[in-house]
């Protein structure tokens, strides 16, 4: 149903018994139509309303794991790239200690010079992949702080990566029926019930639909005495059959079960990808 109010005034003359006559006229009512639903087009349009209602929950809740996810993943990222960084410092101090080493060797002619030039680039090398671990954790952490939704800047360390708590391995034969708690696969299932609910609008509009209005309210031709004196009211029912349209609803109807149809093969692509 719905419910209206109409408001008006208008002037007008006839021609009565060789006379031209002026006729004023002034109306106000409420307005009450209700298109009765014989074919289900309300009905299926309002499951397909509430369809696309959960698919959009699921959505977000997909959304939701896909960035807890990600902040995961990058924080052990993280965590890998500060213990490279140490692992690269360790091993900076290690070679400084032996290049100390064997130059006061070849200071006394033990060993040869290609052993110290040897050190020496040793040394070089395990310096020069310090600052790149640096760029790294800068980098990662700045990533990590805007999926936090924070301004980019150092993270605070916690535990480090050997003490983090992995979650235990999925165990083989777990029932199917757990997929339907995926948001992915519940959102394209409520999409797929919105597009097969839609075609069922579409084919209600091939019909003809009925409809029942009625006013009640004021009219009058003295606008003074609208709400004293002007008590009016009518009942009237319609109906509104498509005859030539073209093929226009039939072509809806198509275009709604292709629609449908490419909703069934992601629901059925998204639950194979589950699978995996």
């Amino acid at each position: 149903p719905r419910l209206d109010i109409e408001a008006g005034a208008s002037r007008g003359t006839y021609l009565a018994a060789r006379k031209v006559n002026e006729d004023d006229s002034y109306f106000i009512a409420p307005t009450l139509s209700w298109e009765i639903d014989f074919w289900g087009k309300f009905r299926r349009a309002n499951e397909a309303a509430l369809a696309e209602l959960m698919a959009s929950e699921s959505s977000l809740r997909t959304v939701q794991i896909s960035l807890i996810s990600e902040v995961v993943s990058t924080y052990f990222l993280l965590l890998d790239f500060q213990q490279r960084l140490e692992i690269s410092r360790q091993t900076r101090d290690s070679r400084n200690e032996s290049l100390d080493m064997i130059q006061k060797r070849f200071s006394k002619g033990i060993i040869p010079e290609i052993d110290l030039n040897q050190a020496q680039i040793q040394k070089e090398i395990a310096e020069s992949s310090i600052p790149v671990f640096e760029r790294l954790i800068s980098k990662t952490e700045n990533t990590l702080s805007i999926l936090l939704g924070r301004l980019p800047g150092e993270i605070q360390e916690g535990t480090d990566l050997h003490h983090q708590a992995m979650p235990p391995d999925i165990p083989v034969g777990l029932p199917s029926f757990l997929l339907e708690r995926r948001p992915d696969i519940a959102e394209a299932e409520y999409l797929l019930h919105a597009q097969t609910a839609k075609i069922g609008v579409a084919e209600a509009l091939r019909f003809p639909s009925i409809s029942l209005t009625g006013i009640a309210g004021y009219a009058s031709t003295e606008l003074d005495k609208l709400t004293s004196e002007g008590d009016a009211w009518s009942v009237s029912g319609g109906l509104f059959a498509p005859i030539i349209d073209f093929d226009k609803n039939k072509l809806r109807v198509v275009i709604r079960e292709k629609e449908a149809e490419q909703a069934l093969y992601r629901y059925q692509n998204i639950i194979l990808f589950a699978f995996k």
